[in-house]
């Protein structure tokens, strides 16, 4: 498996200039890929049981 670490950036300007310059760590040059398929993970918590997945599905499908 690799390893991987994930940075988070302010602005895709900054995105942009990190992956053509890639970062140098311990004198080894490591380059920087931007995420292929960005994503937003999140986390739906204390939702009453009486509230479906489908319905909570179908609410967050309008973002």
């Amino acid at each position: 498996m690799y390893k991987a670490i994930v940075v988070f950036l302010k602005s895709e300007a900054l995105v942009n200039q990190l992956t053509v310059s890639g970062v140098w760590v311990k004198e080894s040059f490591v380059p920087v890929t931007p995420l292929s398929a960005p994503a937003t993970k999140i986390t739906v918590s204390n939702v009453p049981p009486f509230i479906s997945n489908d319905a909570i599905i179908k609410e967050l499908g309008r973002f």
